[in-house]
């Protein structure tokens, strides 16, 4: 089960980015920017969303992971449904 305390989880996420960005992880660069953006999705801040959904898709990009940038249009998809 979850605890749905989003938060929390993206003081964690945020933890995580500052060891994938200096060190050029970018796939999990996205995917960290991508669960943030769906924390303040579930948090109903729709602009923090988007930021970070943007901010995913640049480092799915800079992976080149067409199954990575896939997730994350489909999750900017979501949001401007």
């Amino acid at each position: 089960n979850y605890t749905d305390d989003y938060p929390n989880a993206i003081a964690f996420y945020q933890k995580s980015l500052a060891i994938t960005i200096p060190n050029n992880f970018h796939e999990t660069t996205s995917s960290n920017y991508q669960n943030i953006g769906t924390a303040y999705d579930f948090l109903g801040n729709l602009g923090m969303a988007l930021s970070n959904f943007n901010k995913a898709l640049e480092y799915a990009y800079k992976s080149k992971s067409k199954e990575t940038i896939a997730y994350v249009l489909t999750d900017l998809g979501f949001v401007h449904n």
